[in-house]
């Protein structure tokens, strides 16, 4: 196990691209875990109610799945450069829950922010299956999700404690503008 563990690693590590886009989500993945889902719900309860928030968390889920759908028929001349632009959308329901937590541009902004984490995530998994070797590629998936993955609870702790101090809204503008 640890022989394989080396050989993941070595993989891992020495693609370029690979670790430097994981090492970004975990950043991204802190931020998004972190502003949305700890911020998200007691903000919404102060202003627009929890209903709102409910319609906004169902946007999001739609916009991946339609995104699904459209990338089923449509083809991506660089799927991991149209990946990192879709998912760049994730900054904007952090911008308007911060500016203006208003219910409809929100469930418009989830809707957008869904469809590009799907196109993301489809453009990732191809770059991994296209330019990983496939005796090495569940290797590199393992990375890539404890990488992306590990900064998420980080996220959700120091959220809470961040918008204490400086305030909900303040908090989720500039994560928006970090993302």
């Amino acid at each position: 196990m640890l022989r394989e563990l080396r050989v993941g690693w070595t993989v891992f590590s020495t693609t370029r691209w690979l670790w430097i886009v994981v090492l970004a989500f975990a950043a991204l993945n802190a931020i998004q875990t972190g502003a949305l889902q700890t911020l998200g719900p007691p903000l919404a309860k102060e202003t627009f109610g929890a209903a709102g928030w409910g319609y906004a968390l169902s946007a999001q889920s739609i916009g991946l799945l339609v995104a699904t759908v459209v990338i089923l028929r449509v083809s991506l001349n660089h799927p991991l450069r149209a990946g990192m632009l879709g998912v760049s959308a994730v900054s904007l329901p952090l911008l308007i829950l911060g500016l203006n937590p208003v219910v409809l541009p929100l469930v418009v902004a989830m809707f957008v922010a869904g469809a590009g984490g799907e196109t993301f995530n489809v453009g990732w998994a191809l770059a991994m299956q296209e330019n990983i070797d496939e005796s090495m590629l569940s290797r590199a998936y393992s990375y890539d999700m404890l990488g992306s993955l590990v900064a998420m609870p980080v996220g959700q702790l120091i959220y809470g404690p961040l918008g204490d101090a400086f305030g909900y809204q303040d908090v989720l503008v500039t994560s928006g503008i970090l993302y």
